[in-house]
């Protein structure tokens, strides 16, 4: 008698405690190892609106930047920065992951300005937003517009082109 009373002993610690042990590793073993996996993190309008920032307010690239105080005025852009050859010089692009497209409007002359960072991917990816294929930031905002000592009224158009995987 004794031995059956062991067995069952052995089938119930195997019930209560080690198969549901077995469980509870296993689900913890799915969302650990196999869950992130099939989540998927999309993390391009975050580096959009980075890139937006750096672009608007970083004193390297097209905010006017007073040479007595060292100011940066965020509102007003410098229209001899907004070239592209001065956007890709300042602009960490090396694996030409993004594009931009800067349109700078003069509301006094009617005058458009352009500059491109990666010109032919911004291009390329207009064509593509859409297909889904590439996450697109827009904005659209009055500035002030420093031309050679003088200051205009203005819109800013900037679009940041990033590809989607």
């Amino acid at each position: 008698m004794l031995y059956k009373k062991a067995q069952s002993d052995t089938v119930l610690r195997y019930v209560v405690y080690i198969v549901p042990l077995i469980i509870i590793v296993g689900v913890f073993l799915y969302l650990v190892l196999i869950n992130p996996y099939l989540l998927n993190f999309n993390t391009y309008s975050t580096n959009s609106v980075v890139l937006v920032k750096r672009v608007l307010y970083s004193p390297n690239m097209i905010s006017y930047v007073d040479p007595d105080t060292g100011r940066v005025y965020t509102n007003m852009i410098d229209l001899s920065k907004v070239t592209t050859e001065h956007l890709e010089s300042n602009m960490n692009n090396l694996d030409n992951a993004v594009a931009v497209n800067i349109e700078i409007l003069n509301h006094e002359t009617g005058e458009t300005t352009r500059a491109y960072i990666n010109e032919l991917k911004a291009k390329t990816w207009d064509d593509y937003i859409y297909l889904d294929k590439t996450d697109v930031s827009a904005i659209k905002k009055f500035v002030q517009i420093y031309d050679n000592g003088e200051i205009y009224q203005g819109t800013l158009k900037l679009k940041v082109y990033i590809q989607n995987a």
